[in-house]
Formats: structure tokens, C-alpha cells, sequence
């Protein structure tokens, strides 16, 4: 593309990134053995793929609701993955995204509608939440 497109005027992305376990990988306190192929993170409220195992739907504190087409979530509707569109800051290991960067709360709570800029750096809290 020579000439830039208004972001406006494009549809929504008709991909869905995901990741999945690597065979013999384990995942820790969830499983008692590794789930291979069987386990995936998507966005929120994208379904699995049909090598997902269902009964890990509402393990740990997944709310996943495929009835009503409510995936991938906690009880507060905070997703399990994210798609952030540029190089972003990610928080140091174990700390929450919401407290690194405290508009994504309200982002996720207004399905996307408010907070849309959360994750640049000027929104961000830099006290002791990154790594240096």
C-alpha cells in the first residue's frame, strides 16, 4: 500500500491468534498431565478450535460461558489473552495488566468502548510495575 487507510474504514480482523500447549509441555497445578494440543488461550469471546478440550472450560478462574458465546474470560470479564497492536510494555511477571496500565479495566468493562488508548506508555503507571 502506497497511500495510508483510515482505520475507520476497516472491518474488524477475520483472524483469531491463539496459543496452545507444545506437546509435553506442563502446564503446572491445572493438569495432571501435559494437555498437548488439547489446551488454548484465545482472545475474549473467540471459541476454541475442535482440538480444545471442553472439560477445561471453568478450570481455575475461567467463566467461560460457550452457550452463550462468553470465552476465555474471568469473572470480571477480563480476558485470558491480548492483542495489542504495536510494541507494547508489558508488566513485570506476575503483576496484574490493570495495575500497569489502570484504563484497561475500564476499557474491558465498556466492551472496548472507552479507554480505546490504554495500553500506550502515557497511560501507563510506572511505579515498580515494569521491568527495566
Amino acid at each position: 500500500m502506497n497511500a495510508g487507510v483510515d482505520s475507520n474504514l476497516l472491518i474488524d480482523f477475520p483472524f483469531d491468534p491463539f496459543i496452545f500447549s507444545a506437546s509435553e509441555q506442563d502446564r503446572g497445578w491445572l493438569f495432571s498431565q501435559a494437555p498437548d494440543r488439547t489446551w488454548e488461550v484465545h482472545l475474549k469471546n473467540y471459541g476454541p478450535t475442535e482440538a480444545f478440550n471442553n472439560n477445561y472450560f471453568g478450570l481455575g478462574h475461567d467463566q467461560s460461558d460457550p452457550a452463550n458465546g462468553k470465552y476465555f474470560v474471568n469473572a470480571n470479564g477480563m480476558p485470558w489473552a491480548l492483542n495489542v497492536p504495536y510494541k507494547w510494555r508489558h508488566p513485570r511477571e506476575y503483576i496484574d495488566v490493570k495495575y500497569a496500565y489502570p484504563n484497561f479495566h475500564d476499557h474491558v468493562l465498556s466492551k472496548g468502548e472507552n479507554s480505546k488508548d490504554w495500553y500506550i506508555e502515557e497511560n501507563a503507571n510506572f511505579g515498580n510495575v515494569f521491568k527495566d
